[in-house]
C-alpha cells in the first residue's frame, strides 16, 4: 500500500515544481499583487475539487461542524498565508531559489511530526533530510544567478520562501488528522475554499482590484489551481494515508530538481556540475528511506 502514497507523494511534488516557473513568469515584472494571483488559484482549486465531490459534497458540512476550528487554521496557515508568502518570494528572487528554499520543509515537518504525532525518528530519515537538503543547496549554487545588485531582493524573497516552507509543514502534520476522517478531497476543498474567502476578504478590505487583470493571470491562475493546487494538494493529502508525514516530506525535494529543469530548458541555462550533482543527492535523498524498509 506503501507505493501508493509514494506514486501520489511524487506526482504532487513534479506539479508544484512548475509553481515556480509559472508563478515567477507572471510576478516577475512586480505588476500583479501575489495576492491576487493566489485568489485565483484557490478559486480556479476550489471549482475543480467542488466538481469532483459531486454528490459527495453533502460530507462536507458534517467535517466543518465537527473540526472546523482544525480546518480553520490549516486554511490560514496551510492556504492563505502559504499562497501569500510563495507568490511574494517569487517577486523578490529566482524560480529555483523559492522553489528549494520553500522545499526545504521536509526538516520542519520532520521536527513538527516527532513533537505532535510522536513520530519515531531515526537516522535514516535524518541523513535523507540533510542529503537532500545538501542537494538544493548545490542547485541554487548552480542556478540562481543573483548579482550583488539584487541581495536585497533576494534577502527578502528567500525570507518569504523559509516562511512558506514552515507553513506548509504546518499544513502536512496538521491534515494528517482531518484526512484520515474524512478523505484528501473533502479535507483539500475545505482548507481550499476558506483559504479562498480569506484571500477575497483581504483585497476587499485593501481595495485590491482583482477582477480587471491581463489574461495571463487568469491562464495561471487556473493551472495553478488545477493542477499543482486541487490535484496535488489532493494527491499530498492522500498520501498521508499510507506514509509517516517525515517520510512523505522527503519528496518535496523532487520540485526543485523540476523547477531547475525547467529553468534550464525555457530560459536557456545550461546545467552547470552544481546542478547536476545537487540532483543526484536530491535523489539519493528520495530512495534511502524507502531502500531502509526493505533491510
Amino acid at each position: 500500500m506503501k507505493a501508493k502514497g509514494y506514486l501520489c507523494g511524487i506526482f504532487a511534488a513534479v506539479t508544484w515544481g512548475t509553481v515556480f516557473f509559472v508563478g515567477r513568469i507572471v510576478m516577475k515584472d512586480g505588476s500583479v499583487n501575489p495576492v491576487v494571483l493566489a485568489f485565483w488559484r484557490c478559486f480556479f482549486a476550489s471549482l475543480f475539487l467542488l466538481i469532483l465531490l459531486r454528490r459527495r459534497v453533502k460530507n462536507v458540512i458534517p467535517a466543518v461542524k465537527k473540526d472546523w476550528v482544525n480546518l480553520l487554521y490549516l486554511s490560514c496557515v496551510g492556504i492563505f498565508l502559504f499562497n501569500m508568502l510563495v507568490f511574494s518570494s517569487l517577486r523578490y528572487t529566482t524560480a529555483t531559489s523559492s522553489s528549494i528554499l520553500m522545499n526545504s520543509n521536509p526538516l520542519f515537518i520532520l521536527l513538527l511530526s516527532a513533537i505532535f504525532l510522536h513520530e519515531k525518528i531515526n537516522f535514516n530519515k535524518i541523513f535523507a533530510v540533510f542529503i537532500g537538503f545538501s542537494g538544493c543547496i548545490m542547485v541554487i549554487k548552480g542556478t540562481s544567478g543573483i548579482s550583488l545588485s539584487e541581495a536585497n531582493n533576494l534577502l527578502r524573497g528567500n525570507f518569504f520562501a523559509i516562511g512558506a516552507a514552515l507553513c506548509w509543514a504546518i499544513y502536512t502534520v496538521g491534515g494528517r488528522n482531518p484526512t484520515w476522517k474524512y478523505g484528501a478531497i473533502v479535507t483539500t476543498f475545505v482548507t481550499l475554499s476558506t483559504g479562498m474567502l480569506l484571500l477575497l476578504a483581504n483585497m476587499l478590505v485593501q481595495g485590491i482590484d482583482f477582477l480587471n487583470v491581463r489574461p495571463a493571470v487568469f491562464l495561471a491562475g487556473a493551472y495553478l489551481g488545477i493542477v499543482p493546487a486541487g490535484i496535488g494538494f489532493t494527491l499530498w493529502y492522500n498520501a498521508l494515508k499510507y506514509m509517516e508525514p517525515g517520510e512523505l516530506g522527503i519528496l518535496q525535494y523532487l520540485a526543485s530538481v523540476v523547477t531547475a529543469v525547467l529553468a534550464i530548458i525555457f530560459l536557456k541555462e545550461l546545467p552547470s556540475i552544481f546542478v547536476i550533482a545537487g540532483m543526484i543527492l536530491i535523489f539519493l535523498a528520495l530512495y534511502i528511506p524507502k531502500n531502509r524498509e526493505k533491510t
